[in-house]
């Protein structure tokens, strides 16, 4: 069980992080030229800034779903949903660079 806890809260992390690079990408942040990969989203959202404060919505959910699962809420999967949600919002946004998972 508790692998499980660390395996999931590990993913949880790890995909909180995806859309916190989504959101330094659109926003134009000074280390996003590090980011290398080319992707359509620099395209179709550039300028974007609502675009970018929605990916920071996303990868905020997720960091407090995983604080929330980590303190054993039982309510945790609601923001978990709330997260979800947002993400798949911005998968069928992004489908060209999500279908290949960058």
């Amino acid at each position: 069980m508790l692998a499980g806890r660390i395996a999931f809260s590990i993913l949880l992390f790890v995909h909180s992080l995806m859309h916190f690079i989504g959101f330094i990408k659109v926003w134009g942040f000074p280390l996003s030229h590090y980011l290398t990969y080319g992707t359509k989203m620099e395209s179709a959202a550039t300028g974007s800034k609502t675009t970018a404060v929605f990916w920071m919505f996303t990868c905020f959910t997720m960091v407090v779903s995983l604080a929330v699962y980590l303190l054993q809420k039982p309510w945790w999967w609601l923001v978990a949903l709330v997260a979800i949600l947002s993400s798949q919002i911005l998968i069928i946004m992004y489908w060209r660079d999500a279908r290949y998972g960058y």
